[in-house]
């Protein structure tokens, strides 16, 4: 058995004209994903989220470990 933990991840720039990631927003996501790798999990899957009408840019992630 496995316990699951999804999280929304804030990616670092604005997105006013574009809806693509970065660098800066990639270095943000590997940072979460090597602490929560300390802590025992293991990324399940991710989506990055982003809208022209959104002012920020956002990831979503499930991680998962044993019970």
């Amino acid at each position: 058995m496995f316990e699951y933990r999804s999280e929304i991840v804030k990616a670092a720039s604005l997105k006013l004209l574009s809806t693509k990631a970065n660098a800066n927003d990639l270095e943000i996501l590997d940072a979460v994903i090597s602490e929560r790798a300390e802590e025992g999990w293991e990324l399940v899957t991710y989506i990055y989220s982003s809208s022209p009408l959104e002012a920020g840019a956002k990831f979503i992630a499930t991680f998962k470990r044993p019970k």
